[in-house]
């Protein structure tokens, strides 16, 4: 009892907390940031100002909204804190599944350029249809929907650092990641820096790909902390307790096997995604070559 107890005291370092914290608020802005030049790069010129406002009144009314979703948030998951290390537990597998949603971009981009091209759509359809009052509020939809989207998933997950780590630590990394990502944005959007943007989001999403490995072991702890998992010490294996505190791995068969699996699920996906791209390809190549034979039903 005495060699689990000790396993289950360690938790995140201050300076895992603050790398995470930017991690995440880099990779969620960027995103938003790129959506962002997409939609506005076919809007330039004065007869687009008025599009443009909108979409701008939007974003900022996305930023109140995460503003208040995060204070909302907070004060709920105090309310509920008498459950201790349970409520920990499940914000921390919520923003577990944050974290799967955010690296998916790393391997299948399509969640990202799907969710692009309907703004862009609904941007066009919007544009041609003149200044009514619904297309002026379906611009700031636009805007609003491209920040809060991101916002949301960042404030859901910034909840579950809170419990882990504390104020201090995730206040640093949040305005260290919001200052990047306004950098970003005034070198876009005022000056018309040309960012590579693709390989920008690989690098953070790579970045966010450690912190869920980090934040898995993390989250194991927990769940065997309630008794919701089992915990089985390795007693051959000795692991300095920084492992433990910068990776979330610790020296227990659940706590070194199931931290790894997010590298699995990355992989996996990553080599799903070029089959069925190989699959799509050949398939094209063959109607390409055939095209009377593609035609038959």
């Amino acid at each position: 009892m005495n060699e689990c107890g000790a396993l289950l005291q360690m938790s995140i370092s201050p300076l895992t907390a603050i790398y995470t914290t930017i991690s995440v608020v880099t990779r969620e802005g960027l995103e938003a940031v790129v959506i962002l030049a997409a939609l506005i790069a076919g809007l330039r010129g004065g007869e687009n100002r008025r599009i443009r406002r909108n979409i701008g009144i939007g974003v900022f009314a996305a930023l109140v909204a995460s503003v208040a979703t995060f204070i909302v948030s907070r004060l709920i998951i105090k309310s509920l804190s008498r459950h201790g290390e349970s409520l920990e537990a499940v914000v921390s597998v919520l923003a577990v599944i944050v974290l799967l949603i955010v690296t998916n971009w790393v391997f299948h981009k399509m969640y990202w350029v799907e969710w692009n091209a309907k703004l862009r759509s609904l941007t066009r359809a919007v544009n041609t249809g003149g200044e009514t009052a619904s297309a002026n509020m379906a611009m700031i939809g636009v805007g609003f929907l491209t920040i809060y989207r991101e916002g949301f998933e960042t404030v859901l997950f910034l909840q579950s650092l809170l419990l882990e780590a504390g104020l201090r630590p995730v206040l640093i990394g949040l305005s260290i990641g919001l200052a990047i990502v306004s950098g970003m944005g005034l070198g876009v959007f005022y000056i018309g820096a040309k960012l590579p943007y693709r390989r920008l989001l690989v690098i953070t999403g790579v970045l966010v790909i450690t912190v869920l490995v980090t934040f898995l072991g993390s989250t194991v702890r927990l769940f065997q902390t309630v008794g919701w998992l089992p915990i089985h010490p390795i007693t051959w294996l000795d692991i300095p307790t920084w492992m433990g505190t910068w990776l979330g791995l610790y020296p227990s068969w659940e706590g070194m096997l199931i931290p790894p699996l997010g590298l699995v699920y990355v992989g996996g996906a990553w080599l799903w995604v070029k089959w069925r791209s190989a699959r799509t390809q050949a398939a094209l190549a063959r109607t390409l070559n055939h095209p009377a034979t593609a035609a038959t039903p």
